[in-house]
């Protein structure tokens, strides 16, 4: 299993590196806001298909 803050580095949300023991990680702001927009049209997408799946149970 991959540690969480190496998926994030990898996917270039963040950068980290290493100081003695720690390990420090900094947000990269422009990448963190393209995965935002794309998590919020992927949340509206589901939202329609769980309204289309709703009408269709209580049969709209």
């Amino acid at each position: 299993m991959v540690a969480p803050p190496a998926v994030l580095d990898r996917a270039g949300l963040v950068a980290g590196h290493r100081e003695g023991r720690e390990a420090r990680y900094r947000v990269i702001p422009e990448r963190l806001g393209v995965a935002a927009r794309w998590m919020d049209r992927v949340a509206a997408a589901w939202d329609t298909r769980l309204s289309a799946i709703k009408r269709l149970a209580e049969g709209e």
